[in-house]
């Protein structure tokens, strides 16, 4: 995997262009996971530390990118919302573009954590329709984001 520098000045387009994920499906996936903060951090019960608008996981996801550190990763929104693309792309390319994936964006594919998976999935179809509807649009302008600008070049 190449993470590449920015083609456009919006962070979701960009990955959205690069890995064909619908755009808003993105601001609804980060909206979901940190409000839509840059610099969001949780620790979680296995004491792995999810960060960046994204949430990602480095204790899951760190080791499979190399030459990309921590703070690369909490500093830079792009390669964040990048890298989340990037995981969705890769949860489409094993099990299919369908709510499964999405839901495994937060809870990988494991039978045991279906019911965390289908209410992150339902979340995610609310935030999707409200993402839609404009609800974040305030909070993405405050971001540089232009959320009806889905022109990929």
């Amino acid at each position: 995997m190449v993470f590449s520098d920015s083609l456009f000045a919006d962070p979701f387009l960009n990955a959205s262009c690069k890995y064909h994920i619908d755009k808003d499906l993105i601001i609804s996936i980060a909206a979901k996971e940190s409000s839509l903060k840059t610099m969001a951090k949780n620790v979680n019960s296995d004491d792995s530390i999810d960060v960046c608008m994204m949430q990602i996981n480095l204790k899951e996801w760190l080791p499979k990118l190399p030459n990309i550190s921590r703070e690369q990763i909490e500093e830079d929104v792009y390669l964040c919302v990048e890298i989340g693309a990037w995981v969705l792309a890769q949860n489409f390319e094993s099990h299919g573009r369908q709510w499964l994936s999405i839901g495994a964006y937060k809870a990988g594919f494991a039978s045991r954590l279906s019911e965390t998976r289908e209410a992150y999935i339902e979340d995610i179809k609310m935030i999707y329709r409200n993402v839609q509807d404009g609800f974040y649009d305030k909070r993405l302008t405050q971001l540089g984001v232009n959320r009806t600008n889905t022109q990929c070049l």
